[in-house]
């Protein structure tokens, strides 16, 4: 039998206004929608994320909160592929900054925030194009069953992501 993980958090979308006030928050729906609702080992589906309304009374003022969080075995072990998966959604959405964290019976609890990099005003320009620009700060990137220790010097470092490249931030 196998311990659990959990991963959970939210994705605050992007506070700037277009012209069509709710026009970001509508795309960002459209891309979570697109999720699949089966999907190979490490698994990223629509189920596992819920938004708010577009206005005050269903949840929604001035800013988007997307919410996601799943049970799973054992998944640190496999925690690099999920973050892959995870980040390329945050390449296609229009958000400001992210948290997740990782809940796990077998090596701990960690977090993770994500921040956009892009001026508020990115969104002026058109056409609309997704965040490519972030940091995150926050636990390892992937576990290693045999190697735990090594692992663990990656937590508390700053990740920079720059149009589809990682790289690490050095002190």
């Amino acid at each position: 039998m196998g311990q659990i993980s959990i991963a959970y958090g939210a994705i605050l979308g992007s506070r700037w206004s277009t012209t069509e006030p709710t026009l970001l928050q509508v795309r960002n729906l459209k891309v979570i929608e697109q999720l699949p609702s089966t999907d190979t080992w490490p698994f990223l589906t629509r189920e596992m994320f819920a938004l708010a309304g577009t206005n005050p009374e269903s949840g929604h003022y001035r800013q988007q909160v997307i919410h996601f969080g799943a049970s799973f075995k054992c998944l640190e072990w496999d925690w690099a592929e999920w973050l892959g998966k995870f980040e390329d959604l945050l390449s296609k959405l229009f958000w400001d900054e992210v948290m997740l964290h990782l809940h796990s019976e077998a090596i701990g609890h960690y977090d993770y925030y994500y921040e956009s990099l892009i001026p508020l005003n990115f969104y002026a320009q058109t056409p609309f194009t997704p965040n490519q620009e972030w940091q995150l700060i926050g636990g390892p990137r992937y576990f290693d069953y045999h190697d735990h220790a090594k692992c663990l010097e990656q937590d508390g470092k700053t990740w920079r992501y720059s149009k589809g490249e990682w790289s690490l931030v050095l002190d």
